[in-house]
């Protein structure tokens, strides 16, 4: 095992009961000496004489009866395990200290970097196990499809939970022995740590994370954004909140049960997202109670504490679960926690006994470039700095490049591709993604935050922004009819739906049943549309559709993702994972080809969780403009604190 390992393993794992070694040693010396090992300082002797004291074990003795009968064999062995102990410790400090996997050690706080495999596909959806001993974390594959992958502290690799593919969110169990998640498909589940079947447990759920409580109760984010609870087995859900529009909430987000099992702490994610609040519901009378504004993602601390993200530091104040009142000011204790501001999502967790788990969002800011490319592969232009880049669109003209910057709050911008300009097209508190060129190249098609995703259009010369699709749920589109009217887009229910809504007209949906589909591409003649569709526990593939008959066809025979139109209608390309692949087609028949790969370069681009496309080509096929990441091939770390209530303790004293 590598030394981060044996480190993770001395922190997180109980040492082996001396007498399962040597049967002749005695329980109370067997105890004393656990004691001794324990985690947590309040459980070891104070001193080395109170150590003494118990391992001589003199019954019905008080303590400074047994100092004074302490036998000189006893205070020989006292000392020279204290002496010992010094020097294990000494060492220890220093080959620590020497060794890439521990970053701090203070007294009794232990700073671990522990590896969790590439950063390429890991998401901010993480967990820590009520005992500490395990950490939980979604990655996509290849292909996008995420799934929950272990790492136990004992051992130095991760694992992949079998049963867990689909999953968005994870959280532990109170027991520790079964995972909580969240499908795309707003399936709520369960499966036991060590892999298996999972267990449907509740439909409808909103992909946020959702968490078990001590009164058997799972409670998790509705669809319609409101929080609700079902049986941890299955059953009838219970509503608890309804989002109030009237005061911009969008979202009633990771509730948590309090101790005493009487009230829900919650946050109120509300647009613009720095207005949002954490909030307790009590779940007697139904009654919120606002605690603190300018405040999301919230965790109660075992011990009296409660933490929140403000503007991506982590703050904390003092708080009694039992009274439900804070004492003090909040102070900022943590700063590069990895955070999203426009999805509302966070990567921190704790354990029962306030180890803190964390990623740092200084890993999760991977910079990225955009690069054109041959359809052979080889490198062209470089088209930008390296920055936050996504989803690179071509205008018609082949003069502008809009982008999408993925940073805090994320806007469209514009490339001049002669001159090298970069300039701001959307601006404002509310965030923009999603570009697609009007066929004038006038102006930009786009997604908006209103709290939820609608569809705008922008136009280039500044003139007054027209919103062409408005309703409560969360639409991004994907590409713009050739008549410069119509539009189609990904709709975010239960399931994921494409939709297409020709000029002024109702929107129709494309395709039935429980399948995922997004990422709609209409053909330059208007009368094909392509989009990827995933059944559960299967591969996402490429289909291509007539929008004037149910008829389609597939196009990827082993996995595909984001289609384009290239060739003047005559070509579909689309990805596999690092693969850029090309299938011709029949515009006449709607008949595709046999698919065959150009090159490969890094899938990255995307934003709002794989919702668009990160890539685009050029109408006649020849040139690709790929977003590039840096360091792609770099390990992520997860960040622990073990003891962590002690910094919580010195910074609230302050």
């Amino acid at each position: 095992a590598s030394v981060q390992a044996i480190v993770a393993k001395v922190l997180a794992s109980e040492p082996e009961p001396l007498r399962t070694l040597r049967k002749t040693v005695s329980p109370q010396v067997e105890a004393t000496i656990l004691a001794a090992l324990s985690k947590l300082p309040a459980d070891r002797p104070a001193t080395a004489k109170a150590f003494a004291l118990a391992l001589d074990g003199t019954p019905g003795a008080t303590t400074a009866q047994r100092a004074s009968r302490t036998p000189a064999t006893g205070r020989r062995f006292g000392i020279a395990l204290g002496v010992a102990a010094a020097v294990v410790t000494a060492f220890g400090g220093w080959w620590i200290g020497q060794r890439a996997g521990v970053r701090e050690t203070t007294g009794d706080r232990v700073a671990v970097d522990l590896s969790i495999g590439p950063s390429k596909g890991l998401t901010l959806a993480m967990a820590i196990s009520p005992n500490g001993k395990q950490v939980a974390v979604v990655t996509n594959d290849s292909l996008g499809t995420p799934s929950i992958r272990i790492r136990d502290l004992s051992v130095d690799s991760m694992r992949t939970v079998a049963g867990s593919e689909g999953a968005s969110t994870v959280d532990f169990t109170p027991n520790g022995e079964a995972l909580l998640f969240v499908t795309g498909g707003g399936e709520l589940r369960s499966v036991p740590t060590t892999g298996g079947v999972s267990a449907l447990i509740a439909q409808g759920v909103f992909n946020v994370k959702a968490l078990q409580g001590a009164d058997g109760w799972v409670y998790y984010t509705a669809n319609a954004g409101g929080m609700a609870r079902v049986r941890a087995g299955g059953g009838p859900p219970e509503a608890l909140t309804v989002v109030d529009t009237t005061q911009h909430e969008f979202t009633h987000w990771e509730p948590q049960l309090l101790p005493g099992g009487k009230n829900v702490l919650f946050f109120s994610y509300t647009y613009p997202a720095d207005s949002s609040r954490v909030e307790l519901l009590d779940l007697a009378t139904r009654k919120r109670t606002r605690l603190i504004s300018h405040a999301s993602n919230p965790r109660y601390v075992s011990g009296g504490f409660l933490t929140f993200l403000r503007d991506g530091t982590l703050m904390a104040v003092r708080f009694d679960a039992a009274t439900l009142r804070m004492e003090g000011d909040p102070v900022p204790v943590l700063t590069d926690i990895a955070w999203n501001e426009t999805n509302g999502t966070t990567a921190y967790a704790f354990s029962n006994d306030a180890t803190l788990v964390y990623l740092r969002q200084s890993q999760i800011d991977v910079p990225q470039l955009v690069r054109e490319v041959g359809r052979d592969g080889r490198d062209g232009d470089l088209l930008t700095t390296s920055g936050s880049w996504a989803e690179p669109r071509l205008s018609p003209d082949g003069r502008f490049l809009a982008l999408t910057m993925n940073g805090r709050r994320w806007q469209i911008w514009l490339l001049d591709r002669a001159r090298r300009v970069l300039s701001q097209l959307t601006r404002g508190a509310s965030v923009s993604f999603a570009p697609n060129w009007s066929p004038d190249g006038r102006s930009i098609i786009h997604a908006t935050e209103t709290p939820v995703y609608d569809v705008v259009r922008t136009p280039l010369d500044g003139s007054t922004v027209d919103t062409l699709l408005r309703s409560s749920i969360d639409k991004v589109p994907t590409s713009v009819a050739p008549d410069g009217r119509g539009f189609s887009y990904t709709q975010s229910r239960d399931p994921t739906g494409v939709f297409v809504r020709p000029g002024n007209d109702t929107p129709r949906e494309i395709g039935r049943g429980n399948e995922n589909r997004n990422l709609s591409v209409i053909s330059p003649d208007g009368r094909w549309i392509a989009y990827k569709e995933q059944s559960p526990g299967s591969k996402p593939q490429i289909y291509v559709q007539s929008l004037a008959t149910p008829a389609r066809r597939q196009v990827s025979p082993d996995g595909g993702d984001q289609p384009r139109w290239s060739k003047q209608g005559r070509e579909i390309v689309y990805r596999i994972g690092d693969a850029v692949m090309a299938a011709p087609f029949d515009p006449v028949t709607g008949e595709p080809g046999r698919p065959v790969e150009l090159f490969r370069r890094a899938m990255a681009g995307q934003v709002s969780g794989y919702r668009t496309t990160g890539y685009d080509v050029s109408p006649d096929g020849l040139h690709f403009f790929i977003v590039e990441p840096q360091n792609r091939d770099r390990r992520a770390t997860a960040s622990l604190i073990f003891n962590w209530r002690g910094d919580l303790e010195r910074a609230l004293r302050r």
